[in-house]
């Protein structure tokens, strides 16, 4: 759903073709994001049956096929509200909010936070369970000294990919404070 979340964000901002919003969103997102022309139009497509965006003009100039450009509906304000706390509230990783994050002006800053919050709570829960499990001593039985040294490069990986992700969502709650 992040791709129709930009779609809509830009289109609640504007009326625009396809070509516009993706422009936009590489633009904005420093081409993090990999958008195909089909996976862009699959998605317009998708918002236009859903009745999120409609048909703003179509245009036919010389020699060129005819350019639509969208705007979005009432429905579809309502759709990317919904989406936006949506994404925050079954946010697996800081990435995977890139797309509400650039909307969130539109909607109650303060109900973010709360997910923001109860995402920091499970993210200090499982950097607990990986650290008691890096403190153990003992070698489990079946583990060989080797081994235990590869379990304990993930483990270490793992609790660092932790800890940078809680640093996110700590900077992502002070902007959300803030404002």
């Amino acid at each position: 759903m992040s791709l129709q979340i930009f779609i809509l964000g830009v289109l609640n901002k504007a009326e625009h073709h396809p070509y516009d919003v993706k422009k936009m969103i590489l633009d904005n997102t420093d081409n993090v994001v990999n958008i195909t022309d089909g996976n862009l139009y699959y998605n317009f497509d998708v918002l236009l049956k859903k009745g999120h965006i409609e048909k703003a003009q179509v245009v036919q100039t010389d020699n060129r096929p005819e350019k639509t450009t969208y705007r979005i509906t009432d429905s579809g304000k309502k759709a990317l509200e919904d989406e936006i706390y949506t994404s925050f509230k079954n946010a697996k990783t800081v990435l995977s909010l890139y797309a509400s994050i650039a909307f969130i002006d539109l909607v109650d800053k303060s109900r973010l936070a709360f997910f923001v919050e109860e995402a920091m709570e499970k993210l200090h829960k499982r950097i607990d369970m990986v650290e008691s499990k890096l403190a153990a001593k003992k070698i489990p039985d079946g583990l060989t000294k080797k081994q235990l040294s590869y379990g304990r490069f993930i483990a270490t990986h793992t609790l660092d990919t932790l800890h940078t992700e809680l640093k996110a969502y700590e900077a992502l709650l002070d902007i959300l404070r803030s404002e």
